[in-house]
């Protein structure tokens, strides 16, 4: 379960990825976002509006999400932080999508380059799991959204199966 969660935690937020991806790169190549600017809309109202848009796309598939996994698989966890870790996921995605679609121009490569990265930097994370790793390499790669989803989906169901799970409290 620990290795199967991560995929299936990536996989379902590559659709609002694609989403994100397409959308940005179809208003590039329309040059919408030109016109829109012309009409008088400013960079902040832009970027606020995407923002708006993906958070409530992310923060409802992130409560689906632990919804679904609450009845049997995070029993001992804080589903509030399952929400967060979610969410924060989830809106890293955002940042990606304007980083891959500033460099490519056309709306299919765009979505094409993107989804390709997003599944080849998940599989990173196995590359560098387990103790073989040390921490510090861990924390280098979890600056790779994918690799900090699978390093702490593993560390997540490790205190689920010691029984503590997740939670604010701290051990003394």
């Amino acid at each position: 379960m620990a290795l199967t969660f991560p995929l299936f935690y990536m996989c379902v937020f590559l659709l609002p990825l694609y989403y994100m991806v397409t959308g940005l790169a179809g208003e590039r190549e329309s040059k919408a976002r030109e016109g829109m600017k012309m009409m008088g809309l400013n960079d902040k109202t832009y970027f606020a509006g995407w923002f708006v848009f993906m958070g409530g796309l992310i923060m409802l598939m992130s409560a689906i999400l632990v919804l679904t996994a609450s009845q049997k698989t995070f029993l001992e966890s804080n589903l509030w932080l399952i929400w967060a870790l979610g969410v924060f996921y989830g809106m890293t995605l955002y940042g990606f999508s304007f980083i891959v679609v500033a460099f490519l121009q056309t709306k299919k490569s765009s979505a094409t380059v993107a989804t390709l990265l997003h599944i080849l930097s998940f599989y990173l994370a196995f590359a560098f799991r387990g103790p073989a790793w040390s921490n510090s390499v861990k924390m280098w790669l979890s600056l790779i959204p994918n690799c900090a989803l699978c390093f702490s989906v593993e560390h997540l169901f490790h205190c689920e199966m010691q029984g503590s799970g997740m939670s604010l409290e701290f051990a003394n």
